[in-house]
Formats: structure tokens, sequence, C-alpha cells
């Protein structure tokens, strides 16, 4: 039986077959904030945002490293390396959860969606991603 599983994985793996976070990503609200997931465990994203009361609007470029824990849910831990904003880009960084979908449109067409969840400042923001 053992045998049958890693020839099983060996053909998916040799098919092609790639996790389901793997792609490029923008988010439902923001056609410029963008995530881009590797099939080898890396990435990156950069994030606009706005503070001070909406009079400001900033960017946070993030390296990414994600690990899958089923075939549908990820874990994401994004560092910043750089930042708009005149603070350190440290406190910036954090980790998020995220499952992926299909959602059939209107049209017909199948959407790849990815929602996420992360903590601490970013906790409110509104990490809904379609695949581009």
């Amino acid at each position: 039986m053992k045998v049958g599983r890693w020839l099983t994985l060996s053909l998916l793996v040799m098919a092609g077959c790639k996790p389901a976070i793997t792609g490029s990503w923008k988010l439902d609200t923001d056609e410029e904030t963008t995530l881009t997931v590797g099939s080898d465990g890396t990435g990156r994203a950069d994030l606009l945002y706005v503070v001070d009361n909406g009079s400001q609007l900033y960017e946070d470029k993030f390296e990414v490293d994600w690990t899958e824990v089923t075939s549908s849910r990820f874990t994401l831990t994004l560092v910043c390396f750089e930042s708009t904003r005149n603070a350190p880009c440290d406190p910036a960084s954090f980790e998020m959860t995220c499952e992926s979908s299909s959602v059939r449109e209107s049209n017909g067409t199948d959407t790849k969606k990815l929602a996420c969840e992360a903590a601490g400042f970013w906790e409110t923001y509104p990490f809904d991603w379609s695949r581009h």
C-alpha cells in the first residue's frame, strides 16, 4: 500500500499538480494590492493601505513563506522588507491563514478565491483575493 501512495504522489508531481495557492492574486477591493505565490513555498506581496483617518496611502512590500495545512488551507508568513511609512518595517510583518475555493460566476466561469485572516495591525484588513 505504501508503494501505491508513493506512486500516486509521484504521478501527481510529474503531472504538474500545484497547490491551490500558487499563482498571482489581486485583492478584490484593490487591484494594485497583489500576492504572488510560488510552488516552492515562497512568494511576494505588495499591500496598499490607508491610515491617519484616510489621509495617507502607504505601501508595504513583503517576502512570503507559506505552508500547506490541507489541500485548501494554508498558513502564510509575511515579512516586511520595504515600506513607504516613516517607521520601521518589522512591526508590519505578520501571519495569516487562508482558505482557497472556486466560485461560479454569473457568466458560468469559475474564479479561484483565497479568503485570509490576519491578526494584529492587519486584523481588520479585508484579505479576500481572486486569482489573475
